[in-house]
């Protein structure tokens, strides 16, 4: 419509007068006193919880281990089944 000249008129926007904000007191976002020993209470618990962890990376290689031990032992049992069902015969 534009290269054809029948274009339509475009409207102007109003600007629309911006009222001033109104003064609100704003409240406070928490009024929650933190006990004296909060930083320690922390410090503790992240300690204790690498204390607890520390073994999974040894724990999760063991798992995987005995994983690749078991299917290793399964693809053994599925070759062994293979190789004697042609030896007789059967398939």
């Amino acid at each position: 419509m534009h290269l054809n000249g029948q274009a339509p008129v475009h409207l102007l926007v109003r600007v629309r007068e911006e009222l001033p904000e109104r003064e609100l007191a704003r409240e406070p976002v928490s009024t929650v006193e933190l006990d004296s020993g909060y930083y320690e209470h922390g410090t503790r618990a992240r300690r204790d919880a690498h204390d607890l962890l520390g073994g999974v990376d040894s724990a999760l290689a063991d798992v995987e281990a005995r994983a690749d031990k078991l299917l290793q032992d399964l693809f053994e049992v599925l070759e062994s089944e293979t190789d004697e069902g042609s030896i007789d015969g059967v398939e």
